[in-house]
């Protein structure tokens, strides 16, 4: 539990730090995976606690769920247990448990759709629907950066009409 309390600590200093970035971030396990993990090793996974934990974290503009076949997903988790050193598998979950994660990511995202938020899932089966989902990636990634640069010029025209406007009423103020 201490290594998940610095993972959330870490996530969320850099989140902060992501906020004044004038590019766009991306976050891989980020505070979405957080709330499902809470909700798989604590046993409360239900809709009510899974709502109450969504509301407290950050707001993505866009999460991005990659999906794949239960047999897949085995196949995958034992193969990065194997790659991994012992201490990192001494913190590890088992592929069983990490499986039994499946419905809440599911009432994770139904939970998300419910509330209007922006969720791009996407096949990772086989290679060619990895790479039909990076392009779905990129593409939607690359709506956000047009409407990202259409609101910082909302935002730009805003303020320099605001300093016009104060200038020339400071202006008015001193002929007065």
């Amino acid at each position: 539990m201490i290594r998940f309390s610095q993972y959330i600590l870490n996530l969320s200093r850099v989140w902060r730090q992501s906020l004044s970035s004038r590019q766009i971030v991306t976050f891989d396990q980020g505070f979405i995976q957080a709330v499902c993990s809470l909700g798989l090793f604590s046993g409360t996974a239900d809709a009510e606690s899974l709502e109450a934990a969504l509301d407290l974290i950050p707001f993505s503009d866009l999460a991005v769920s990659l999906d794949a076949t239960e047999p897949l997903l085995s196949e995958r988790l034992r193969d990065r247990l194997f790659h991994q050193s012992y201490m990192e598998r001494l913190f590890e979950a088992d592929p069983t448990t990490n499986l039994q994660s499946m419905p809440i990511i599911n009432r994770i995202k139904s939970l998300l759709l419910s509330k209007g938020r922006s969720i791009l899932t996407v096949d990772t089966s086989d290679e060619r629907s990895l790479q039909e989902a990076i392009f779905r990636i990129e593409t939607e990634i690359g709506k956000f950066s047009r409407n990202m640069c259409v609101e910082r010029a909302k935002a730009n025209e805003l303020i320099e009409s605001r300093r016009i406007r104060r200038d020339l009423e400071g202006e008015w103020y001193d002929r007065g």
